[in-house]
């Protein structure tokens, strides 16, 4: 009987051969190279590392200069320093811990690679995804790119909403995610499918910083034509105000339109008067908001408030209808402002991939762990993930801490040769930044 496994296996060892035989090509191509910029050989070394392939023994040339030491097939197999795994395979596996728990990666790989590994080696990619992030940051900030051509637009959407997740601290329990949405509109991808146009997300613990990151984008992206407008949907909660988002838009000088999203207004409404028990009555109100007759909803809920006893219930239901009222304008249905609906309240869809992943298991995040997992769910779902784990950022990135390196010595040196006593010195990141 063919045995399909010992079949993969026999592949498998094929595949390790191949790899062996390129990288020592590789490696001896490498040998001219550095010979002849004057790096001495020293040793040929051993090292084991866990490619998306699996577990390969290599061999590399060690070259010396001065005091330095090099392993130029490291550095061309982009290999960190004392790291048993390769950016593939941290990537393979920091993707699958955004579709399941550690454990599960553990059990998946082991399957479908015959790699075995344990749930601290999912966490290391995790917090290596953490640390990529913050490297990104500081790459994007100092590549200071500016898009020659900015696309123009007319219409440009927005949605903000926050996600609670469950946090091991000993101040809180629960963290407020902020997550921002970003697109052009929507277009057909195929049959009745749609997607929407080049979506961006922005994932943050602090809600001031997801705002800046998201205005940030637009700006370096977007340019408004004179009929410009910006459309923005929430469920306006703290930080997702209409003023919030209307502040965003006087940053580029256009009309806005503001929506009290569907999903929520009616979520709401539900929660706050199941127990009356009155059926009609919450039909008749969403009708009444979705007509947008206004004096008809405040109506509906005096007749609600007449059927309650209970002082503290009243009190919510009084609440809501102080905010209903500040707020009415919001609940406006789009076709009648003259917009496409399909094009708003897809905030709630979009969490999805957060809370299927975070929220519904029996499960804490660190604070780190937290923010970084829901930026790795984002993601997983573009190429950005690929980017950070295996983009040519890094490389640029490494040359330009090189660089800047290279500055504070110098600034140092300079301090302790200066006859200037008094003068003050900064860091090479701060004055990078001025």
């Amino acid at each position: 009987m063919f045995n399909e496994f010992e079949f993969e296996y026999k592949m498998q060892k094929i595949l390790e051969r191949e790899f062996h035989d390129t990288v020592t090509q590789i490696d001896n191509s490498l040998y001219l190279q550095y010979t002849a910029m004057k790096w001495k050989y020293v040793k040929t070394a051993k090292r084991t590392v866990i490619f998306p392939f699996g577990e390969i023994t290599i061999e590399r040339k060690c070259y010396k200069k001065g005091n330095e030491y090099i392993y130029p097939l490291d550095n061309y197999l982009n290999l960190e320093k004392y790291c048993r795994y390769s950016n593939g395979f941290l990537y393979m596996v920091a993707t699958l811990s955004t579709k399941m728990s550690y454990r599960e990666v553990v059990n998946t790989l082991k399957i479908m690679k015959g790699i075995y590994i344990t749930k601290d080696t999912v966490l290391k990619s995790v917090k290596m995804a953490t640390k990529l992030y913050k490297q990104k940051e500081d790459y994007d900030y100092y590549q200071e790119e500016i898009l020659e051509k900015k696309k123009e637009v007319k219409v440009l959407y927005i949605e903000g909403d926050g996600v609670m997740l469950k946090t091991k601290t000993n101040d809180r329990l629960r963290t407020d995610i902020t997550h921002y949405i970003v697109h052009e509109g929507k277009e057909i991808e195929y049959g009745n499918r749609f997607k929407l146009i080049n979506k961006k997300e922005f994932i943050a613990i602090k809600n001031s910083e997801a705002k800046e990151k998201l205005i940030q984008y637009i700006d370096q992206h977007y340019k408004f034509t004179k009929e410009g407008c910006l459309i923005t949907n929430s469920d306006m909660g703290v930080g997702y105000s209409a003023y919030v988002f209307r502040e965003i838009a006087k940053v580029f000088n256009i009309r806005h339109e503001h929506f009290w999203d569907k999903y929520h207004l009616y979520k709401e409404i539900e929660l706050l008067l199941m127990r009356l028990e009155e059926e009609e009555l919450i039909t008749l109100l969403k009708e009444s908001i979705q007509l947008h007759k206004k004096k008809r909803s405040i109506a509906v809920l005096e007749t609600i408030e007449s059927l309650i006893e209970d002082e503290n219930y009243l009190n919510q239901i009084q609440s809501f209808k102080r905010k209903l009222i500040k707020n009415f304008y919001y609940t406006k249905e789009p076709h009648l402002r003259g917009i496409e609906e399909s094009c708003i309240g897809i905030i709630e869809s979009q969490h999805c991939k957060i809370t299927n992943r975070m929220k519904n298991r029996k499960m804490y995040w660190s604070i780190n762990g937290v923010e970084t997992m829901a930026k790795m769910i984002i993601d997983s779902n573009s190429d950005e993930l690929w980017t950070l784990f295996m983009g040519e950022w890094r490389k640029e990135y490494r040359k330009t801490q090189e660089k800047y390196l290279a500055a504070s010595f110098y600034l140092k040196d300079f301090k302790q040769n200066s006859t200037i006593q008094n003068a003050k010195y900064f860091p090479a990141t701060q004055w990078l930044k001025s």
